[in-house]
């Protein structure tokens, strides 16, 4: 996680609630859908410069992981309709990330996320990483 944490920050421009309140308070199916989605964008920032492959790539395979599991946990936390529930989360965590690594105003706080998002995706066996 330090090497990636390491090289998110080098080579990314980092642009709501904070990591700490998705532990305490958001379902997992939601935290896997806003950590997916806050690594794809990643990963298209990095795509667009240009940055190393490898990393671009380990980052689309955890977010894909974390779209693909959060179905299924979903279903385990009662939803009724886990796809079309993940569907809606992505949508709405999709508009709330749009731009964010953009822009110095959320910083820390983007660090924070990408802190926490690769920690769950390694306790949930969902990160693409070793």
């Amino acid at each position: 996680m330090t090497s990636i944490r390491a090289a998110l920050i080098l080579s990314l421009c980092f642009g709501g609630g904070t990591p700490a309140l998705a532990q305490n308070v958001q379902p997992y199916s939601t935290s896997m859908v806003e950590c997916g989605v806050i690594l794809q964008n990643l990963a298209d920032l990095g795509r667009r410069g240009n940055k190393d492959p490898d990393l671009i790539a380990q980052m689309d395979a955890t977010a894909a992981n974390f779209l693909v599991a959060a179905p299924k946990q979903a279903r385990k936390e009662g939803v009724s309709e886990p796809g079309a529930h993940v569907t809606a989360l992505r949508k709405e965590m999709t508009g709330k990330w749009d731009g964010r690594f953009s822009s110095i105003r959320h910083f820390q706080e983007n660090i924070d996320w990408i802190d926490y998002c690769n920690a769950f995706a390694k306790a949930q066996g969902v990160s693409a990483t070793n």
